[in-house]
């Protein structure tokens, strides 16, 4: 029986609660529909080991398809993919518990005990009548990117009206033969420009659902136009070239409540009251086998893009034609002065070679007042992480006028 990802924080302070350290945790067991902590008293060790054990116990509890020695820093790249439906207040405290950070019982305990606390409030729905949005950008060729190449593939997009807004980041495929992926990216702005000024005064009135089949219409006409135009930039048939392409990051806000769309490694990270979450996982090769199950998940080939805007697939002719690979969509309702991060590639990728270094840096530089201030913060720091691929990041935080 799989725990149900509603239930997973309370069960997870029931048992912290059945935990008298010193303690060595070895599994989580139900019975009589009920979870029980399974433990031996007379093994002693490091509480924070303990720590780890137990969060992975309940990952595990929540999604079978997790690998029992699957490394952290991958674990946390792919979470979103691997269990779903987790509650995004508890996706700081795995990062932090994963990595050491939290030493004792009693500091989980109070960990979880708020990230409850503040699902709850998330789940209320909480309406905000009078809300503004504190926006940072920035975007940058990259350091040593610079010396090969003088085209930044990136672009972003972000507008606001009224209690509504949208941001986006696309980071263009540089490896492309047929058009460029600066091109593929600045068709996506352009689309989703011309999307947000024929919706913006409806967004309010849709539903989220609505929402979610207007993201996903976005993204077919994204797709289709950048595979069009593909075709014009090669005498070859495009089965002969590397079509241009683009990663995509997209939320639409209505109020405090956020639907986000995913295509690629490109990330965003929800800037929570309980931390720093990463919201997406990134759709590659590595990605794509852990969540299918697949054993050889750690294949050379792991960080090869699956998901991405611009892409053919042959049809029963074998001709090739457009075709939308899976988005990821998600949802987040955020409280006042929380925000979102959206990102290429070349942030993550350069700050460190190491997911919970990075992650560390992104939450001190994300306690930063100033949006813009953050967002400049980030592009030198991958810079100074040796700046191999283009740099660009969104900052959204959000503020109530009624404070």
């Amino acid at each position: 029986m799989i725990l149900a990802s509603e239930d997973i924080l309370a069960v997870a302070i029931d048992l912290c609660n059945q935990i008298t350290p010193p303690f060595q945790i070895s599994s989580i067991e139900m019975e009589d529909d009920k979870w029980i902590l399974i433990s031996d008293d007379t093994l002693k060790c490091l509480e924070k080991d303990n720590i780890k054990i137990f969060l992975r116990l309940l990952l595990q509890a929540n999604s079978r398809i997790i690998p029992q020695k699957l490394q952290s820093e991958i674990l946390m790249a792919h979470l979103a993919m691997l269990a779903p439906k987790l509650p995004l207040d508890l996706v700081p405290i795995i990062e932090s518990g994963l990595n050491g950070r939290i030493e004792t019982i009693d500091a989980l305990l109070s960990k979880l005990e708020h990230a409850l606390e503040l699902t709850r409030d998330r789940q209320m729905h909480q309406k905000i009548d009078r809300l503004h949005w504190d926006i940072g950008f920035d975007t940058h060729i990259g350091m040593r990117k610079s010396r090969f190449s003088q085209t930044n593939q990136d672009n972003f997009y972000f507008s606001t009206h009224d209690n509504t807004a949208l941001f986006a980041v696309a980071d263009g495929i540089s490896t492309s033969t047929a058009g460029s992926g600066d091109l593929a990216s600045r068709i996506t702005v352009a689309i989703i420009d011309k999307f947000w000024n024929d919706s913006k005064t409806t967004y309010l009135a849709m539903s989220d659902q609505e929402v979610q089949t207007h993201l996903y219409t976005m993204l077919e006409t994204i797709n289709y136009n950048i595979c069009e135009f593909a075709k014009t930039q090669t005498e070859k048939p495009i089965e002969q070239e590397i079509p241009m392409g683009t990663t995509l990051v997209i939320g639409i806000a209505r109020g405090a409540n956020v639907i986000m769309a995913n295509l690629g490694d490109s990330r965003i990270y929800g800037v929570l009251e309980s931390g720093v979450a990463q919201i997406t996982g990134d759709q590659n090769v590595r990605g794509t086998k852990l969540r299918y199950h697949q054993a050889d998940w750690n294949s050379r080939d792991g960080a090869a893009l699956v998901g991405h805007l611009g892409r053919f697939v042959p049809n029963e002719d074998n001709q090739w034609v457009d075709d939308l690979p899976h988005p990821d969509f998600f949802q987040l309702n955020l409280l006042p002065g929380e925000g979102l991060l959206l990102c290429s590639d070349g942030v993550t990728d350069y700050i460190s070679n190491n997911y919970h270094l990075t992650h560390q840096d992104l939450e001190e530089v994300c306690t930063k007042d100033d949006p813009m201030e953050i967002c400049w913060e980030l592009t030198k720091l991958a810079n100074q992480g040796g700046g191999g691929d283009n740099i660009t990041s969104i900052f959204a935080r959000l503020g109530s006028l009624d404070d």
